[in-house]
């Protein structure tokens, strides 16, 4: 085979100027670029049962790097901490609403992107485990800068990315996930945001603060609180009597409105959002080939399969003025608490992030 050299012990594989070695006994995997160890598989720290789909377990090391940093979202340091004997509780990725969450804590929090980057004066690399499922990461910060990634289940799909500087790794990295758009103006202004304000006179009122105490806002956030019945695309008809009213109020002053949209659809008939899901049988099954119905917020609920095309055309049609009632162009966007899709710029995107916003354009 052509570029490929092999050895009593071991083969090497050029890429372009890179070059993996791969060792045969023991198994161990060396990723060079321009001649420069950059990263190292052992097969040492390598476990993993023989039926697909169980847990492994892997070891990562980083020859140039001094520090680590990823494996996002923690409530700690952005250069991640020793977890051997003496440091810090391992890192966990696993997606969590925590309302009270640690600081300075490897604690897992909603957030869960399985990429991580060794940085050193030299060069910079990385690794992106293409895997959602539960994940505990060991480190180590020395002159052995390394990570030990225990995995719940799936399979080892691992990405290396060999940089050699900080931007190029983190471009390496995107050009696999997608890169963000970018945002509108208004979007990077101050957002208020809670739960909740419970009525549309709450949020005059609290608008009206604003500007009494000239501090500035450029968008107001609306949490569950606002719908009828926790019915998503509905507006509460008591406590928010004249939504388009509060929305002329809100605009008066130039500022913008964000109500939350979340990914249960309560099981309620009647309810227009559920009904005609329901009807298409778009919802996501059980393995008896039943809707899946779990409790939420709204109670019992069920949810839109992200990964049918139809669902996701049927759900994005909702994201308009005429679908969401005394609706108008002050209510900018949903904000949205789940993964898989985004909608902007009227398409739908595949990404990671677990907290986004859907604008309406």
């Amino acid at each position: 085979m052509y570029g490929f050299v092999f050895e009593d012990e071991r083969m090497s594989i050029p890429v372009g100027d890179n070059i993996i070695t791969i060792y045969y006994s023991p198994f161990k995997m060396e990723f060079y670029a321009t001649d420069v160890l950059q990263l190292v598989l052992d097969g040492t720290y390598l476990t993993f049962e023989d039926i697909l789909g169980q847990a492994f377990a892997f070891g990562v090391s980083f020859p140039q790097a001094l520090q680590l940093y990823g494996i996002h979202e923690h409530a700690d340091s952005l250069a991640l901490q020793t977890t051997q004997v003496g440091g810090t509780d391992s890192y966990r990725l696993r997606n969590l609403d925590v309302s009270g969450y640690e600081l300075n804590s490897p604690m897992a929090l909603y957030g869960a992107v399985p990429v991580l980057y060794g940085h050193g004066p030299n060069a910079t690399s990385g690794v992106f485990l293409h895997n959602a499922a539960e994940q505990w990461i060991e480190i180590t910060n020395d002159e052995d800068t390394q990570a030990y990634i225990m995995v719940e289940s799936g399979i080892l799909d691992l990405f290396i990315l060999l940089g050699p500087t900080p931007t190029e790794v983190v471009r390496q990295y995107v050009a696999l996930t997608g890169t963000a758009h970018l945002p509108q103006l208004w979007t990077l202004g101050y957002h208020q945001s809670r739960w909740n304000y419970e009525s549309q006179d709450d949020v005059k009122d609290v608008v009206a603060n604003f500007t009494t105490y000239n501090f500035p806002l450029d968008v107001i956030w609306l949490d569950i609180e606002y719908t009828d019945g926790k019915k998503y695309f509905t507006w509460d008809s008591n406590m928010f009597s004249d939504p388009v009213e509060m929305q002329q109020n809100i605009s008066a002053t130039n500022k913008r409105l964000v109500t939350i949209i979340d990914p249960h659809i309560k099981v309620e008939t009647g309810y227009s959002v559920y009904d005609g899901a329901l009807e298409k049988d778009l919802f996501v099954k059980n393995a008896d080939g039943s809707n899946f119905e779990g409790d939420c917020w709204p109670g019992l609920s069920s949810y839109m399969d992200f990964l049918n095309p139809e669902a996701r055309d049927y759900y994005s049609s909702f994201y308009s003025y005429d679908n969401f009632p005394s609706t108008t162009p002050v209510l900018a966007a949903s904000k949205k608490h789940f993964l898989v899709i985004l909608y902007i710029m009227e398409e739908w995107y595949i990404v990671t992030s677990t907290t986004f916003t859907a604008y309406y354009m």
